[in-house]
């Protein structure tokens, strides 16, 4: 090997470390799993695909059943009560295995795993201690993740959510700004949820116009989040039969898309 290909592979060793160094490490010696594992987060938050976040997470899960954070979020989106449960026992049990931000995160997703087993269940008052506990760990510990890894923009996007439900839309709105790396103002899920929050604010022509970017963004892609977030703004200002065309839209493009049936019950 010449000295000159020697110093490229090197270069390309310190810039691959440079890419990956701002994400978070996980435990999982699967290559393919991990990239299940994104494809699942891609699926489920930019492009508001439910069902097709949950077959990656199948896969994902198939491939290293041992890679715990990756077994968290099929125990989030699974819709089968018993499989949600049995992934919770296995969870708590394994949860010492982990260490640092990596457990921090998996702490959070196992909160929410048993907010959403006692929603299903119907149970009231469990439902709002667990609000309370799920989203005040979550504020804590998204926050350390994100200040540390700020190129894991699922993460963040977990953590504006967090933000949103304890603090409301223009609270929201601020961190979005002051934490989004440039690369990540593009993200579709945030420009989406940015859209979201600013029609809250009462800002909707600018969340008209983060929408129509949206629909750009992912004019290729088979996209529920898309009609989703039309919907939330239509809704907002007062429109509800766009806002329930919309939502039909979605529906029609993913029937488990769970934001849209939420909406459509409430509406």
């Amino acid at each position: 090997m010449s000295l000159t290909t020697k110093l490229l592979c090197v270069a390309s060793l310190l810039l691959a470390g440079t890419t990956h160094a701002q994400k978070l490490p996980l435990t999982t010696n699967s290559d393919s799993a991990l990239y299940y594992y994104y494809e699942g987060w891609r699926n489920v938050l930019d492009l508001g695909h439910f069902t097709n976040s949950e077959k990656a997470y199948r896969k994902m899960y198939q491939l290293d059943p041992d890679f715990l954070v990756g077994a968290s979020l099929l125990a989030r989106i699974t819709t089968e009560p018993v499989e949600r449960l049995n992934l919770l026992e296995f969870l708590e049990n394994k949860k010492p295995n982990l260490v640092n931000e990596e457990r921090l995160l998996l702490d959070v997703f196992i909160e929410l795993i048993k907010l959403y087993s006692y929603r299903e269940n119907k149970l009231e008052e469990k439902t709002i201690k667990q609000l309370e506990i799920a989203f005040d760990l979550a504020e804590n510990n998204l926050r350390i993740i994100t200040d540390k890894y700020p190129d894991d923009t699922y993460y963040l996007a977990e953590y504006i959510e967090v933000l949103h439900h304890n603090y409301g839309a223009q609270i929201a709105l601020d961190s979005l700004a002051a934490k989004s790396t440039p690369k990540q103002t593009e993200n579709a899920f945030l420009i989406g949820y940015r859209a979201q929050l600013q029609a809250e604010t009462g800002a909707y022509e600018e969340a008209l116009q983060n929408a129509s970017k949206l629909e750009q963004t992912l004019i290729d892609e088979a996209a529920p989040s898309v009609y989703v977030v039309y919907a939330n703004i239509y809704n907002l200002m007062g429109e509800k039969a766009k806002a329930l065309e919309s939502i039909d839209r979605a529906l029609d493009t993913d029937p488990g898309n769970l934001s849209a049936q939420r909406l459509k019950d409430a509406l």
